[in-house]
């Protein structure tokens, strides 16, 4: 299947331009040759010498690695959002599946996180509430083989969520009962591993596109004890952020290319680990069946742009020669430990800040280096980048990407991580998946970075970068990225099918997690399916009225119906986007797309992504956005859906100045998906084979005036 293939384009645009000169969109900017070059040349240079290791002494510079291996109207005023139907709830039963599950879809339990000391291995399980009224206790049980008896190992009220307990063996499988007064009833059961530690370190190694042209080769090795024989764990490789490398007394990191250079740190100072404040991701991972390595990139720190972000990704591929050689000859110091036990076709990077931006320069770069025998068979499946810097401009086709953005980060304001989801969006090959983290900030995801750029994080002070009641701790925002993470990489790296449905904003955060942050938490979620058909993006060059499948646009009643780019739509729309920007006065106006005749049985929702307007003062503040979606077949039937049962369009996230002149208050595109079953339940003459119009009607009661940013419409699974 070509890369246009899966997405039906048409003819232009619907809307007048709202702006005669917009901001260009370039998701091919001149420094991206010089990456792809950059990462070419580095691939040339290290396959020459990759095949010699020569440790060298940083002991001066860096501390031994701690692990070692071991051998209906729109008229009428909105109606409830649906809630979705129980599901049944499956008997009691053996599986012998290596593959099981890290959440059972039954009762919501699943693994959440992981915490590994002195060789032990605790691990957190939560479930989500069953809607009976009638649970009288949970029942949490576990075995040490796929198909053993089970044994009860906790009994909880029905008002707990989750527990902590000790694996007593290598690989355990768990699951949860639900006592009711007509019997008891078992979800599936999941499975964790215990975790062991080791790692590996080779002196400088040549990387041209890296500060001095050298890197230290240093990673830490978070991976089950046991797999479940004959499973083959996926390698994810965790790249940290620039940060300083030396740490003085005070806490604080300095960061010189000097240090760099000389591989010291002045005298009182120590060497900083940036790698192992991600450290307790990879556990969790780990613990997930995933073979997970913290790469420690302090070597390539410090310089400026884009040497910061090309040398960590040339870094990356270094890891990447060394681990395909491992997983199929083996070698020092592994010895055989991973040959046959690490699949290198199902290769996931998470990266945080610019090592978060380095993750999306991979999969180029791989391509590149097709003809590297000691790359040969490696391909990167996933990408989770969080808080990412964006300097190169850079986009994914082919790779499932799941992106977070921290709403109170004064490192990144405009939370810059969002326009590499953008950018990916038109030639999407794979999900994407991006989520705003609210009251997250940017240092808080990594636990050695120990200086809180919120400044003053226990009061509402205008050097705060948010109001207090938003904030997040650190520990809260780790847990969220946790979850998320490891649910996102065993969905796609394992091949389960979609990613979660709150992930694709499709519900509300299972109450387990919710419960397992300690608080409640605001996700706000942007979903992408490979699979769809477009309705309009609003990019068309021209000035016709015709949508992306060809069809007649109708703009009644709004005040301002233009087409927009980036900021010239809203002074803080900071999206690299076509869009439509409609206003309206008064109830009543209406956005008519006509669609010829559409089959949409193949897709199972309605899609598009929308941001509520700051300016003009029409959106009244902290609501959320209501209006009727009307869908219209060929025979004239038709069914009306209110958006607020389906999803939300939250207002922006209240935030406020963490210095004169730094607004923290952007508009946010969020994705609202309509299932297309709740139209034909509304109607149950709705031929989805033919739908003939769409359209999206400004009759709340409670929204009579308004502003929205519209983009992205779409058929879509």
């Amino acid at each position: 299947m070509s890369r246009r293939s899966r997405q039906r384009r048409a003819e232009p645009a619907a809307l007048p331009v709202r702006a005669e000169a917009p901001l260009a969109l370039k998701p091919r900017g001149p420094l991206r040759s010089l990456v792809l070059a950059a990462g070419l040349l580095a691939s040339v240079a290290l396959l020459v010498g990759a095949s010699v290791h020569k440790v060298r002494d940083l002991a001066v510079f860096s501390p031994p690695v701690r692990h070692r291996p071991a051998s209906a109207d729109p008229t009428a005023a909105p109606r409830a959002r649906a809630t979705p139907t129980e599901r049944q709830v499956a008997g009691a039963q053996a599986t012998t599946d290596a593959e099981t599950a890290i959440r059972d879809e039954v009762t919501g339990l699943r693994l959440a996180g992981v915490e590994v000391s002195e060789g032990r291995t605790r691990i957190h399980l939560t479930w989500d509430r069953p809607d009976a009224a009638d649970v009288i206790e949970f029942m949490l049980q576990r075995r040490d083989q796929p198909a053993g008896s089970w044994s009860t190992v906790q009994t909880l009220p029905p008002g707990e969520r989750g527990a902590k307990l000790d694996l007593v063996a290598p690989l355990e499988w768990f699951r949860v009962g639900v006592r009711r007064s007509v019997g008891v009833t078992y979800g599936q059961p999941i499975r964790a591993a215990a975790v062991s530690r080791s790692g590996y370190q080779f002196g400088d190694q040549v990387v041209p596109a890296a500060p001095f042209h050298k890197a230290v080769v240093w990673g830490m090795v978070h991976a089950p004890v046991a797999l479940a024989a004959p499973e083959v764990a996926p390698l994810v490789l965790l790249v940290h952020g620039n940060n300083g490398v030396c740490r003085g007394a005070d806490g604080r990191d300095a960061c010189d290319l000097t240090m760099i250079r000389e591989r010291k740190c002045p005298e009182g100072s120590r060497w900083t680990p940036n790698g192992e404040g991600l450290a307790w991701l990879a556990d969790t991972l780990a613990a997930a069946g995933m073979v997970a390595v913290v790469l420690d990139v302090n070597t390539t720190n410090c310089a400026p742009l884009p040497t910061i972000v090309v040398g960590r990704a040339a870094l990356v591929l270094e890891h990447l020669r060394l681990w395909r050689n491992w997983a199929t000859a083996g070698g020092e110091p592994f010895d055989s430990r991973w040959v046959g036990r690490v699949d290198l076709t199902r290769v996931a990077i998470v990266g945080h800040s610019n090592g978060a931006e380095a993750a999306v320069l991979l999969p180029d770069m791989l391509t590149h280096s097709r003809r590297d025998p000691n790359l040969q068979g490696v391909r990167l499946g996933a990408i989770v980048s969080v808080a990412s810097t964006d300097s190169l401009e850079a986009s994914v086709e082919d790779t499932a990407m799941l992106t977070v953005l921290a709403s109170c980060d004064q490192q990144l304001s405009l939370m810059e991580g969002k326009r590499l989801h953008d950018r990916s969006l038109p030639d999407r090959q794979a999900p994407l998946a991006e989520v705003l983290m609210v009251g997250a900030n940017h240092n808080g995801f990594n636990t050695q970075w120990l200086v809180d750029e919120r400044l003053d994080a226990s009061s509402d002070s205008d050097l705060s970068a948010c109001p207090l009641a938003s904030k997040l701790s650190g520990g809260v925002q780790r847990r969220l990225l946790g979850v998320l993470a490891t649910s996102f990489l065993d969905a796609i790296l394992r091949r389960r099918g979609p990613i979660e449905g709150f992930m694709r904003a499709d519900q509300p955060t299972p109450t387990g997690v919710v419960a397992y942050t300690g608080r409640e938490v605001d996700l706000r979620w942007s979903y992408a399916d490979p699979e769809r058909i477009a309705i309009d993006n609003f990019d068309h060059r021209d000035a016709s009225l015709r949508n992306a499948v060809g069809g007649l646009n109708q703009f009644t009643d709004f005040d301002v119906a233009a087409r927009c780019f980036a900021t010239d739509c809203d002074p803080e729309f900071e999206h690299p986007v076509w869009a439509a920007r409609l206003q309206w006065q008064q109830p009543g106006a209406r956005a008519l797309f006509r669609l010829g005749q559409i089959d949409a049985m193949p897709y199972t929702a309605l899609s598009f992504r929308a941001a509520q307007c700051l300016h003009g003062g029409l959106n009244p503040d902290g609501e959320d956005m209501d209006f009727a979606i009307r869908l219209t077949d060929q025979s004239g039937n038709e069914a009306v859906v209110w958006m607020s049962e389906a999803g939300r369009l939250p207002y922006p996230s209240t935030l406020a100045r963490s210095r004169p002149k730094l607004l923290y208050m952007r508009e946010q595109l969020h994705t609202v998906r309509v299932p297309l079953a709740l139209f034909a339940a509304r109607n149950p003459l709705l031929n989805l084979r033919a739908i003939g119009a769409l359209s999206l009607e400004m009759t709340s009661p409670a929204h009579g005036a308004g502003a929205v940013i519209l983009t992205q419409l779409e058929l879509t699974r």
